[in-house]
C-alpha cells in the first residue's frame, strides 16, 4: 500500500502479495512471494519495466533499478547516464541505488560501487559490510561489527554518521537515517523540514 504524490503512478502498485519495496524517483519496485519483479509509476527511462526472472532482493533509484538474480549476478536496468545500470561481473548479496550511482555488497562481504562518481560517491573504503544505503550523492553502510561509515558528499554532514552499532540505514537526498541494534533511529544530515527529528515513538 503507498500514498502520496501519483502524477505518474508511483503509489498505485499493482495488485498481489510483495515480499520486499522500495520507492525510487516517481516509481517504485515490489518482489513477488515468487522471486517476480514488478515496478510501476514513472517509465522513461524504462525503469518501471523490469527483467524477468527470479530475484533475491531490488532496489529502486532515481531513474534506473537494481536487483540481485537467484544466482547473485547484479542486473539493473533504466537510465545509464554515467553507467549506474552497468552492474559489474560479480557475486553480490545486496544491491543499493542512488540517484545516478549503484553499489552493491560482495560475496566476501567488500563493497563494489559503479555509476557517477562526481562527489566521490563509489569510493567505497575497505571492509566487510552487511547493509548499504545510498542517497543523492552520498553512500553508506553498516559494517559487519555493526558501525557506519559513509563516503561521499558530505556538504551538510550527511556522511556523518554517529558513534554506535546499527542494523540498517536509510539514505535520502541530503539526508540520512540508521536503526540501532536497539532500535533506536538516529537521523542526521539537512534537517530544515525536520527530516533528521523522528518522533519520540522512535527514540
Amino acid at each position: 500500500f503507498c500514498w502520496g504524490d501519483n502524477s505518474h503512478g508511483a503509489t498505485s502498485p499493482p495488485k498481489g502479495p510483495f515480499v520486499e519495496l522500495d520507492q525510487g524517483g516517481l516509481f517504485g519496485c515490489g518482489r513477488r512471494p515468487s522471486g517476480a519483479l514488478a515496478c510501476w509509476g514513472y517509465n522513461k527511462n524504462g525503469q518501471a519495466k523490469p527483467p524477468s526472472g527470479v530475484f533475491t532482493q531490488v532496489a529502486a533509484g532515481g531513474l534506473h533499478a537494481c536487483a540481485v538474480t537467484k544466482d547473485g549476478l547484479a542486473q539493473c536496468w533504466g537510465s545509464n547516464t554515467s553507467g549506474q545500470a552497468k552492474a559489474p561481473p560479480g557475486t553480490f548479496l545486496e544491491v543499493a541505488t542512488g540517484f545516478v550511482h549503484s553499489c552493491g555488497i560482495q560475496l566476501n562481504g567488500s563493497v563494489t560501487c559503479w555509476g557517477d562518481s562526481t562527489w566521490k560517491q563509489l569510493n567505497a573504503p575497505v571492509g566487510t559490510f552487511k547493509r548499504l544505503c545510498l542517497g543523492y550523492a552520498h553512500s553508506c553502510g553498516v559494517r559487519t561489527d555493526g558501525t557506519l561509515t559513509c563516503w561521499g558528499d558530505n556538504s551538510v554532514k550527511q556522511g556523518t554518521p554517529p558513534k554506535g552499532s546499527f542494523t540498517h540505514c536509510s539514505a535520502s537526498v541530503l539526508h540520512t537515517c540508521a536503526v540501532s541494534d536497539l532500535g533506536v533511529t538516529t537521523c542526521w544530515g539537512d534537517g530544515s523540514v525536520g527530516q533528521t527529528s523522528p518522533p519520540a515513538s522512535m527514540k
